[in-house]
């Protein structure tokens, strides 16, 4: 008897399905196992990051705690040094020296002010005595040559501006009137030999473009020049200020 070859057929057909089915199963397989590897992957590597999340917030506690403790150790520990800075931030609260700008244009803020003339401009008031005074200004100077910067760090805020500030050891101290100078006495002439020495110029200011040094008896002019103007708002940008010996008839 020969076989019906419809019979075949549908036996052949009846077949595929089936192998269509057992090969969906292994590519559902297949993806399974591959989301559970990428799964895998995703989760050892936030892992990873939290962990380095973790180091980096002790290590940031760590340094925070090592600050606390060394400001607390440095309180306890040199006094002395506290007693010094008590005593440098009382004078600059109280005005015996602050800084100002002799050519009147203020350039001391711009971002390109450039001083030619040599030396720090500061000012004080009438009331305190000029060899204080200028005492003072060494201390400025020999705290601001001593100190570590992590010491500064522990300074109080306005020292620590003034400390910053200073470039010039030579100084111009501008006096509110030539009586300041008169009213030293028979102490004048040993003062002012002294701060010849020390380059500390006693000075007036006439006008803005003069200058008295009644440390060295010349007379100088001021010179200001704008160094520039921003394209986009037309303001000065900086300053040079320099000052020449007068040339007078």
């Amino acid at each position: 008897m020969i076989p019906c070859k419809r019979n075949a057929a549908v036996r052949f057909l009846r077949g595929r399905p089936g192998k269509r089915a057992q090969e969906q199963v292994l590519t559902g397989q297949e993806k399974a196992e591959k989301e559970a590897r990428k799964k895998a992957g995703l989760t050892a590597l936030e892992e990873q990051r939290e962990k380095l999340r973790r180091e980096r917030l002790l290590q940031a506690r760590q340094r925070w705690l090592e600050k606390q403790r060394q400001e607390k150790q440095w309180l306890e520990e040199p006094p002395a040094l506290k007693a010094r800075f008590d005593y440098l931030q009382t004078m600059l609260s109280r005005e015996v020296l602050s800084f100002y700008d002799p050519s009147g244009k203020e350039y001391s803020h711009m971002s390109d002010c450039r001083n030619r003339t040599g030396g720090e401009w500061m000012r004080t008031l009438p009331v305190y005595d000029l060899e204080q005074v200028a005492a003072f200004y060494r201390d400025l100077w020999d705290a601001r040559d001593r100190l570590t910067p992590e010491e500064l760090e522990h300074a109080p805020d306005r020292l620590r501006s003034v400390s910053n500030a200073l470039s010039h050891r030579r100084l111009y101290l501008r006096l509110n009137a030539r009586y300041q100078l008169t009213a030293l006495g028979d102490r004048r002439d040993a003062l002012l030999e002294r701060f010849r020495e020390q380059d500390v110029h006693l000075i007036l200011q006439p006008s803005l473009n003069e200058i008295v040094d009644l440390t060295n008896g010349v007379v100088y002019d001021l010179h200001v020049e704008e160094m520039g103007r921003s394209p986009l708002t037309d303001e000065i940008v900086g300053g040079e200020v320099t000052r020449v010996p007068a040339e007078r008839g």
